[in-house]
Parts: structure tokens; sequence; C-alpha cells
């Protein structure tokens, strides 16, 4: 091991596992102690170890499979501890539950979203993000004369970086080109492809060139805001209707 594998933040896959594998192994005893739940401790701990906190691990192609590793578990484990026999006899509860889990949040999320002007991400999230291939943006028509909108594109990039994936944007020409050369200050390496998109009523022709693990972003406005139009008042059933296969996640650019 040569000295360039110990500087910070590691790149060496093994002392990355090591460091992985050590944290999950003994943060959850430590914390016991404290009565402080294991789950917890791992968050935690994964600020800290992070680009966010001490950087002494990068979010790399090895953080990203031990991630989605992780979530294949956990999905696996709970397919064992499912008794078909218990869910046949309460499907119509445990569909109406499922249902209800998603359509409640999503709604009061979208109400309360609506009054705030701070930048909010609503999201339902079917899918690991990082197995995402391509993210598929609708911005509404002037959004680029939002106050938010230059942080509304930082955070759309960070999220595509991320995950590793493409981006395609529907919107008027002007709102694009807007975005690009806002991502163009920030010297990002994406090159976002460009599909015309003028009404929301118009959210069928979006669904059908996505993929089961794409990514849906639909940036909103509030009412009486430059960007805001009678038919976004549409898009929380039209995303229930058409988007209900993909991960889908609504953004309101920060707006006062």
């Amino acid at each position: 091991m040569s000295s360039e594998d110990l500087k910070i933040p590691f790149t060496n896959p093994v002392l990355v596992f090591a460091l992985v594998l050590l944290s999950i192994l003994v943060t959850p005893l430590l914390l016991s102690r404290l009565k402080i739940p294991g789950v917890v401790g791992l968050i935690l701990i994964g600020v800290a170890l992070g680009p966010n906190g001490l950087h002494i691990l990068e979010r790399d192609a090895s953080i990203i499979l031990f991630g989605t590793v992780g979530l294949l578990y956990i999905m696996f484990m709970a397919g064992l501890e499912m008794d078909m026999n218990d869910f046949k006899k309460n499907k119509n509860k445990s569909i109406v539950f499922g249902v209800l889990t998603f359509v409640i949040p999503f709604l009061i999320g979208f109400v309360a979203a609506r009054q705030a002007t701070v930048q909010i991400m609503i999201a339902r999230i079917l899918q690991p993000l990082n197995t995402a291939k391509k993210i598929t943006l609708a911005l509404p028509e002037h959004v680029e004369k939002e106050k938010g909108f230059p942080g509304l594109v930082e955070t759309i990039l960070q999220l595509a970086k991320s995950m590793g994936a493409s981006l395609t944007i529907f919107s008027v020409e002007r709102s694009y080109q807007q975005f690009c050369a806002i991502m163009e200050k920030g010297n990002t390496s994406h090159e976002p492809v460009f599909q015309p998109f003028h009404q929301w009523t118009n959210l069928l022709t979006i669904v059908k060139n996505m993929e089961p693990h794409d990514v849906f972003i639909a940036v909103q406005a509030r009412p009486q805001t430059i960007s805001y139009n009678n038919s976004m008042e549409k898009v929380p059933r039209l995303l229930m209707k058409y988007i209900n296969n993909n991960t889908a996640i609504v953004m309101y650019p920060r707006q006062a």
C-alpha cells in the first residue's frame, strides 16, 4: 500500500470497504450505550465521513455499489419475512394502506410547498436513485425569471451527478438556454438533451419516452408568481395517473 492510498478522501477500494465495514460494526455498539438507535448512528457516521463532513470518503462508484447492495439486501430480507397467506387475508387493507401512505403525504407536501417561498422538493421514490440512467426534467415557461432559478439548476445538476444520470429537458427554448448558461458557469460536464414542451396537459408525451428506471422531475410554481399557469393545478392528478411506475420529484424554486 503506497502513501497515495492513504490520502484523504480514500480512493483505494480495500480501504474504503474496510472503513465502511468497521463503521457498520462498531458504530451501533458504541451508540447503544448511549441508548441511540443503531440506524441513527449509521446515518451520523455517514454524514461525518462523507463529502459534507470530514470528507474521508467520496461518493464514488464503490460507495454507490455498497448502497445498492444494502438496499437490495433490505428488500430481500423483507421478502423472506413476508407471509403471503397473511397478505392475502388482508390484501384490501394492505392496498388501501399503501395508497394512502403515498397520496396523503404527497398532497400535504404539495399544498404546503405552494404556501412557502423557499426551494422545496417533494419526492415519491420507487427505485434506488443510484440506479437511475436518465433524469427527465419538465420546466414551466418563464421559470428562468424566478429568483431561485440558479439555485434550482444547481440542485438538479447535483442530483444528476450523484446519480450518474443523463439529463433530458422538456421546456421552451429560452428556459433551456438559460439552464445551459448557468450550467456552463459551474463547469458542469453534462450535455442535456432538449425537447420542446409547452403545456402540462401534454404530460403523456413525456411519459412515452421514459424508461422504467428514469426519474421524472416536474418544476412547479406558486400562484401569483412569474412562471405559474393554471394548468399546474392538474399536475398532482396527472403524476398519479401517468407517472406511476417511476420515481417522481416535484420541485418549487425559491420565489422571494
